[in-house]
């Protein structure tokens, strides 16, 4: 009675649409799952809503089953998990594990997760403590610096997250170890303010030698006139006295 009264006020959710192309199957189908147990659907009305929800290539992939299939929820399920996610994909997943490194611009906690993703692809049927041996494994083995390397290793980490902390941890420490660079003067940065000195003067220099030197010649050209004045008076004074004597 409880259970009834429950299911008929329990506020419904809807699943998301799957088309094939956006969303891994396996996370797909968790999700829908875990909505159906929240509105506590039959195994019919989870084959008939699955059913609802596909677009695209999976809608399309109902038309290969037959109406027996669409109406039962452990072969409509079987029928799409071989078609999206068959069990010969698991081998190209466990190759990718297997072969996945942190890259160069990642983070080692982006690294760890996408670690846990790939797995859950690569090894869907083994016990999740198995599984988490196994990512924490590679997620050492992936780590490119020898001394992070070490430092999660030697702390024995028991989960995924635990490891992801020590990298965190030991690159926070090194972080704050580094020490702001101060820049030591070049030669040329010091020597550059006295040559910038040097011309200066030299430019004064020029400029008062230059001054000078117009001074002198200004100086020798009114010494010239002068005497030039002084021989044409001496010119006119002869011319006169001559003149004088001729009358």
């Amino acid at each position: 009675m409880y259970n009834c009264s429950q299911k008929q006020y329990r506020k419904q959710k809807d699943p998301d649409t799957y088309d094939g192309k956006h969303a891994e199957w396996p996370d797909y189908i968790c999700h829908f799952e875990q909505v159906a147990l929240w509105n506590q659907w039959s195994e019919y009305e989870m084959a008939s809503q699955l059913a609802m929800c596909l677009r695209g290539i999976a809608q399309r992939a109902l038309s290969e089953l037959s109406r027996d299939d669409l109406s039962n929820y452990g072969r409509l399920k079987f029928s799409l998990t071989q078609r999206f996610c068959p069990p010969e994909r698991e081998t190209a997943y466990r190759c990718e594990f297997r072969n996945r490194r942190r890259r160069r611009d990642e983070s080692v906690s982006n690294y760890g997760y996408s670690l846990k993703r790939l797995a859950a692809h690569a090894f869907p049927t083994i016990p999740l403590n198995i599984r988490e041996s196994l990512i924490i494994e590679q997620y050492i083995s992936g780590l490119a610096n020898p001394e992070l390397k070490r430092h999660v290793q030697f702390s024995h980490p028991t989960t995924l997250d635990r490891a992801i902390s020590l990298a965190l941890e030991l690159k926070l420490f090194e972080g704050s170890q580094i020490s702001p660079v101060i820049k030591k003067p070049q030669d040329e940065d010091l020597i550059s303010p006295i040559c910038t000195s040097i011309n200066v003067n030299e430019k004064v220099d020029q400029n008062c030698s230059q001054s000078s030197i117009f001074t002198k010649l200004v100086e020798g050209m009114q010494e010239v006139q002068k005497s030039m004045m002084e021989s044409l008076q001496g010119v006119q004074k002869v011319y006169g006295d001559y003149v004088a004597k001729t009358k």
